[in-house]
């Protein structure tokens, strides 16, 4: 999510062009020619340590780059008036284990909403809201406090609102109506992902299966109050390193953002 705000950091956000792409790229009925957007994000943080357990933190201090990505998009609007492209994340760090981070193609129209299809968040992340909405620094509910300290070897992280991160999913998000959004998602196993893991991913090997991902959310404003409230739900099952099912997994979460003006006030329960 994009909605992470930095430590002791700065943020350098490659500015977006717009250009266009030769007519043969259209392949689904449009006439006109496909908006390209290209942009992406590098973060650099600088923190400073103080803490008992100095196992990779002897010198006191660190510099992290914890986000660097390339981002492309593609879209274009069909002749019945249905939009439709292709959103794609490249890692562009040194130690990124991964090329791609989310590759998807999406069909949208503003009376039926948007459908998503590929690697991308599930519905309870896009829909979740909270005090990582709000939190200015990176050591708190956004869940990245691992990046800077050590605990003892324990990774410690944030609420638990995607038990299926980027795997290969199809996402579907309402259009607003009267501030209400509503969104679902299905993936059938978190270690799928795009190219060969698609169809070679294991059936034994402890990954989450058959995830339903659901999110609704409200967003308004009262007497220069705005607020975001959300209520979310996952439900799916776990299987064991052996195969065997492990158990159900059942994730219920609410979340609300207060703001005014430069205020803002975030709490969320997972």
């Amino acid at each position: 999510m994009n909605r992470k705000t930095l430590w002791l950091s700065t943020s350098a956000l490659v500015g977006a062009a717009m250009i266009t792409a030769p007519s043969f790229a259209d392949s689904v009925g449009s006439r006109g020619t496909m908006s390209i957007t290209l942009g992406g994000e590098l973060r650099f943080n600088v923190g400073m340590i103080d803490q008992d357990i100095t196992a990779n933190n002897g010198r006191g201090y660190t510099f992290l780059v914890d986000e660097s990505e390339i981002k492309i998009g593609a879209k274009a609007t069909a002749e019945n008036g249905i939009e439709y492209g292709v959103g794609i994340e490249l890692n562009a760090g040194a130690g990124d284990g991964a090329s791609a981070d989310e590759a998807y193609a999406f069909i949208s129209n503003k009376a039926w909403g948007k459908i998503e299809m590929g690697d991308q968040d599930d519905a309870t992340d896009a829909a979740h809201v909270g005090a990582h909405g709000v939190l200015v620094g990176r050591g708190g509910a956004d869940g990245d406090v691992a990046d800077l300290f050590t605990f003892g070897g324990t990774a410690v992280s944030g609420p638990g609102v995607s038990a299926t991160d980027d795997a290969t999913k199809i996402r579907y998000t309402s259009p607003g109506i009267n501030g209400f959004t509503f969104g679902a998602s299905w993936t059938p196993d978190s270690g799928e992902s795009s190219g060969g893991a698609a169809t070679a991913d294991s059936d034994a090997d402890g990954d989450n299966e058959n995830v339903l991902g659901l999110g609704i959310s409200y967003s308004g404003e009262v007497a220069n109050l705005g607020f975001d409230v959300s209520l979310i739900g996952e439900f799916g099952s776990s299987e064991t390193a052996a195969g065997a099912e492990d158990g159900d997994i059942e994730t219920i979460g609410a979340g609300i953002n207060l703001t005014a003006g430069n205020l803002g006030f975030g709490f969320d329960y997972v």
